[in-house]
């Protein structure tokens, strides 16, 4: 197992040393590992964020600064990644924040203004939220340097987003 560890025990030193994990999938039925369980990816750049997750500093609209998990990235389509993106904000002492996007189920509890509440700052100081994973990715500039709005640049239908991941 070594390095791999449950995304749930991750830490900031981690993703600074390793900003880029992988899910040991083909570990899962070790005894104690499960789906969950993630090693670092230590050989950068790469083209490809399949089955990875990037821990990154990111940038609120009003200049604050957090740490972040993305997953969902894919390096080559804007628009794939701008309906699926996910973030997962570290909110002081390793609380975590799961941002639900506009088509999750847990989008009221859990959306935009519930992390402005949560983290007691306007919509306006968060969104949109800014990151840059081009030192340790190659893909296209919009997505490697990307933003996250509090509301989505284009609305799907879920027809139309289940049309998305299989195109």
């Amino acid at each position: 197992m070594g390095e791999c560890k449950p995304v749930d025990k991750l830490t900031v030193e981690d993703l600074t040393r390793y900003p880029i994990w992988e899910f040991d999938l083909e570990n899962e039925d070790e005894d104690g590992q499960d789906e969950t369980w993630v090693k670092p990816v230590k050989q950068l750049p790469v083209t490809d964020l399949s089955n990875r997750i990037v821990g990154i500093p990111v940038r609120f609209a009003g200049g604050t600064t957090g740490y972040a998990l993305l997953g969902n990235i894919d390096l080559q389509h804007l628009r794939k990644t701008q309906q699926f993106l996910v973030l997962t904000l570290v909110i002081g002492d390793g609380d975590w924040f799961h941002l639900a996007r506009y088509h999750d189920s847990d989008y009221a509890r859990n959306g935009p203004e519930a992390l402005a509440r949560h983290v007691n700052l306007s919509l306006e100081e968060i969104f949109p939220i800014t990151y840059d994973i081009s030192t340790f990715t190659r893909g296209l500039d919009a997505v490697v340097r990307g933003s996250i709005p509090a509301e989505p640049v284009e609305r799907l239908t879920d027809d139309e987003r289940m049309a998305l991941i299989f195109e």
